[in-house]
């Protein structure tokens, strides 16, 4: 973020200087000037997206045409044209009929992902002196996708009903109170334990960071403060770490830091973590010990890039509708294999029917949430690969709570 906030000072002065000097580097036809020129402005709307959140814009309309540029691209383009401002390399025994092509090839290289990687590859003989983009290094991210997902292919190619893996233990699972009632979303130990004494190995917490920089256990800090007896701030505002460990002690319930989660996670290697509040990507991978063990849920593709960015190797993309018609082309350009969406989606056919082709297709859907044994077993396999659940017991395979908490929501 503060790169981007950087070019978005440097670069309007930049501009401004190439209006000055006329675009005369080296250019010396006005289609090359032009060329320049649309590239110039293309890269700067680039460098923009990335400094605002995807999630002020459609979903999927806006992202799509400037998300799907990868890091490797971006760099290409900005510091390529940087170069041709501030130096004359175009000059140096290049004739001009290289000069064009390498326009060209900066003009379109944007546009689809796999076609630019492969026109770099081969073109890099003529750009090396300009840009350098390591070969092998463009060579390992464009098939990253294969490498990231291997783990995560074992951990759902073989999911059935009532196996260990068929359901998440949401905010760490429920918490029985007394005989009929049950707690949910505390994120607790005690939450943890219960699950996994269950049988379940899929436990999602909520992750928020501290004022100062720590990774808890919290569904909202709100409800953490009610949680925590913390009567004179209501507020959503964050809490300091110490604040955090002062309180928990006299609560009901044990809310988790990532330090406790590191050491269960440490002593049950089996377990698999999926977060979906942190938006702090860095710390969650400088925090947590066991990243080959994570999956993070990202709600637009720019969060997805940035968690993979931060070595997060797991990503599951939320998905509000499933109206976009090439779908599974967009997910696997995008080198998404795992999403997630509500259960409420599948109450339509045309819904219904797209969760069946992503599954055959070889996706993977993270479904929330069901505490109904008649719907995760008719569903699970066919339009989920995995569900997230309150209330739904593991050893017994039915809802240990009553009523309407044994629906899905």
């Amino acid at each position: 973020m503060a790169l981007g906030l950087l070019n978005l000072l440097i670069l309007p002065l930049t501009v401004l200087l190439v209006c000055k000097m006329n675009i005369s580097i080296a250019l010396n036809s006005k289609l090359e000037k032009f060329i320049f020129s649309l590239l110039f402005c293309y890269s700067y709307l680039q460098i923009y997206a990335l400094t605002i959140h995807s999630s002020s814009l459609g979903y999927f309309e806006f992202e799509d045409a400037l998300y799907n540029l990868d890091r490797v691209q971006f760099e290409v383009i900005f510091y390529t044209i940087t170069l041709l401002t501030f130096s004359k390399l175009l000059t140096l025994h290049i004739k001009k009929i290289k000069r064009i092509y390498i326009l060209c090839l900066l003009f379109i290289a944007p546009f689809e992902g796999t076609f630019a990687y492969s026109f770099y590859d081969i073109s890099r003989n003529i750009v090396s002196n300009m840009i350098h983009v390591n070969r092998t290094y463009v060579k390992e991210h464009s098939s990253v996708a294969n490498n990231r997902e291997q783990t995560l292919n074992k951990l759902f190619e073989n999911v059935s009903y009532g196996s260990s893996n068929s359901v998440i233990a949401h905010a760490g699972g429920s918490i029985k109170t007394t005989d009929s009632k049950f707690q949910s979303y505390t994120n607790s130990r005690q939450a943890i334990f219960n699950s996994i004494n269950d049988g379940k190995k899929l436990i999602e917490i909520d992750l928020k960071t501290t004022s100062d920089g720590i990774l808890i256990g919290a569904h909202t800090w709100k409800k953490l403060k009610k949680s925590l007896k913390i009567t004179n701030d209501s507020t959503n505002a964050s809490i300091s770490y110490d604040d955090f460990k002062k309180y928990r002690l006299r609560s009901r319930f044990y809310p988790v830091d990532i330090f406790d989660l590191n050491v269960i996670f440490e002593n049950h290697p089996d377990l698999i973590l999926i977060t979906d509040k942190t938006r702090d990507y860095k710390l969650l991978a400088k925090s947590f010990k066991f990243l080959n063990r994570v999956i993070v849920e990202c709600f637009d593709l720019y969060e997805c890039k940035k968690a993979q960015e931060a070595n997060l190797k797991y990503v599951a993309l939320n998905l509000k509708d499933f109206t976009r018609k090439d779908l599974k082309q967009y997910l696997t350009r995008n080198k998404i294999k795992t999403i997630t969406f509500s259960s409420k989606l599948l109450e339509e056919k045309f819904a219904k029917n797209k969760a069946q082709d992503l599954i055959k297709a070889g996706f993977f859907s993270l479904v929330y949430t069901s505490n109904n044994d008649n719907y995760i077993r008719d569903n699970l396999g066919v339009t989920a690969s995995a569900f997230y659940t309150d209330y739904w017991s593991l050893k017994n395979k039915s809802c240990i709570a009553k009523g309407e908490k044994c629906n899905t929501y």
